[in-house]
């Protein structure tokens, strides 16, 4: 019986230190973690937190793909420093209604990076500065910025769907040159869906609102983003998509041609009017001509009967020139020049569009046939 008391003592007692050194080594984790993350912000090694998108709760709750109500600081430190605001909505700009006024027009606006406004402030971005354009003679106008950053069809049509909730009288795609190149990959969207399920599942669930704004966790994403990306960045002066016809691209171009043609028909049948956009590189606005697909999706919108707005044209003609219209040498996005140009053009299109029956002051628009 004292040698059964003595064991289950012995065995106690391990358990109880094993416990405390399970807790020291806790303590001691957490601690070189506050270090580490104080010696960073200090020091100034660690990317600031950029724009977070939706956790799967926000996801459920609300049409944008980025959580609600941010106030960031953008590129800090550098020429381009800006505080980007994103709406209660998920959304880059002003806040505006979920539901939609009596007599407001409103657009849905989606694209890539030039889109969303890359290096430009709030309201330097392309929909912003189109519902100034339309003020003066639609009256109330909203333009919802549905823009985000590395997406092609895949993900922007996704981001128009959700967004008809908002009632919009139409709906705008603006395609970039390298849309085609970036369906190549694994869509920004497709990894948006498994980022939004890890941060769903427990631990992380717990500890991601907490570790999300800190100096390590942006230190690993950036790292991260770094080892995994098969993206090669463009440059001012080099289009990413230059490279000969080959068989990867022939698919792309389909599943780009099919997933519009899709999203087209799905807004005929809502009998919502859809404008398709096209945006060049500041190397073919130079060169006079797009790179590999530009001319290409021109055509193919022609074809799909989507009416466009083809902005080469209309920068090879402006006074800007490829360094008034983009951010060049630094940056090959439009800068707020470029995208007051691009707004003002869409503009002129979006008001040629109204029904001829439409009072006056209202942007009543001819309602979209169905495309074939």
């Amino acid at each position: 019986m004292m040698a059964e008391r003595a064991a289950m003592h012995r065995a106690t007692g391990g358990a109880r230190r094993r416990v405390a050194l399970a807790c020291i080594a806790l303590i001691a984790f957490i601690i070189s973690l506050l270090v580490a993350e104080g010696a960073l912000r200090i020091a100034g090694g660690a990317p600031p937190p950029g724009v977070f998108t939706v956790t799967a709760r926000e996801y459920a709750r609300s049409p944008g793909i980025f959580a609600p109500n941010q106030v960031v600081l953008d590129r800090p430190g550098t020429k381009f420093a800006q505080t980007l605001h994103i709406n209660s909505l998920g959304y880059r700009g002003r806040e505006f209604e979920r539901a939609k006024p009596t007599g407001e027009f409103r657009i849905v606006f989606a694209g890539d990076s030039f889109t969303w406004g890359h290096n430009v402030a709030d309201g330097e971005t392309t929909p912003a500065q189109l519902e100034t354009a339309l003020a003066s003679s639609c009256g109330r106008v909203t333009v919802v910025n549905a823009g985000l950053s590395g997406t092609s069809i895949t993900g922007q049509d996704s981001l128009v769907l959700r967004a008809l909730e908002l009632a919009p009288d139409l709906v705008v795609l603006m395609y970039h040159e390298n849309d085609i190149d970036d369906l190549m990959y694994s869509p920004v969207w497709h990894q948006l869906s498994e980022n939004r399920r890890r941060k769903s599942q427990f631990p992380l669930s717990l500890i991601y609102p907490v570790v999300r704004t800190s100096a390590l966790w942006n230190l690993a994403l950036d790292v991260r983003r770094k080892l995994t990306s098969p993206h090669v960045p463009q440059s001012a002066e080099t289009r990413l998509d230059a490279a000969a016809v080959t068989e990867e691209v022939v698919a792309a171009r389909a599943a780009y041609s099919a997933q519009l043609a899709s999203l087209a028909r799905q807004l005929g049948e809502r009998g919502l009017p859809f404008l398709f956009v096209t945006f060049p590189h500041p190397a073919s606005v130079r060169d006079g001509a797009g790179a590999r697909d530009y001319e290409w999706m021109v055509a193919e919108a022609a074809r799909l009967a989507i009416p466009a707005v083809d902005l080469l044209p209309v920068l090879r003609a402006s006074r800007l020139g490829p360094e008034g219209a983009y951010l060049i040498p630094d940056d090959y996005h439009p800068s707020a020049a470029g995208h007051a140009l691009a707004a003002r053009t869409i503009a002129d299109r979006v008001l040629a569009m109204r029904a001829a029956d439409a009072p006056a002051g209202s942007c009543r628009l001819a309602t979209a046939p169905v495309a074939e």
